[in-house]
């Protein structure tokens, strides 16, 4: 779904005029937000850069963390405290996506590949991930969703967040 988002953006912009190279950048651009997280959990666990964004992304697309964060950035906001109440759940979805990828890669397994890791990650965690994804099946079902459906959900996500990094090792420090 991300690069058919970027190639919908890229070309709007060029037929609208915009040098090829120029709406490359500005239709990659919010592809970029995540490095700073991946950044901070490769700091973390002492993993290299690309297996923790192999990781970090394998556990969006798990978890539909894209489309959540596509569905906050799509909210009307009305005034001043909806804006800071969605940037807040903007930060939180980021703080929670590094913090169950730290999870993941610290926790003890016999895994190889990150898909495997993964798989073990969900195994392991099977009651909370259910209850994420169904309630991210009532959200794609609902024509009007409201602010306050947005802070249960993400308080759902920080509850297997916390769950994976505890249940992990203590080796984890703060994300």
């Amino acid at each position: 779904p991300r690069r058919e988002v970027w190639e919908s953006r890229h070309n709007r912009y060029v037929e609208k005029g915009v040098p090829s190279t120029l709406a490359t950048f500005i239709a990659g651009a919010d592809s970029m937000l995540p490095v700073l997280g991946i950044i901070q959990a490769a700091e973390v666990t002492r993993k290299p850069v690309a297996e923790v964004a192999e990781v970090y992304f394998a556990l969006g697309s798990h978890l539909d963390l894209y489309w959540f964060n596509e569905e906050i950035n799509a909210l009307n906001i009305e005034n001043h405290w909806q804006a800071l109440a969605r940037e807040a759940y903007r930060d939180d979805l980021d703080w929670q996506q590094r913090t169950l990828t730290v999870g993941v890669l610290q926790m003890a397994s016999e895994a190889h590949t990150v898909e495997e890791r993964v798989s073990a990650w969900a195994e392991h965690h099977e009651t909370m991930i259910s209850r994420w994804k169904a309630l991210i099946s009532e959200f794609h079902s609902m024509d009007v969703k409201e602010f306050s459906m947005y802070g249960v959900a993400l308080r759902e996500l920080m509850d297997l967040a916390q769950t994976t990094l505890h249940s992990e090792g203590d080796r984890a420090s703060n994300c």
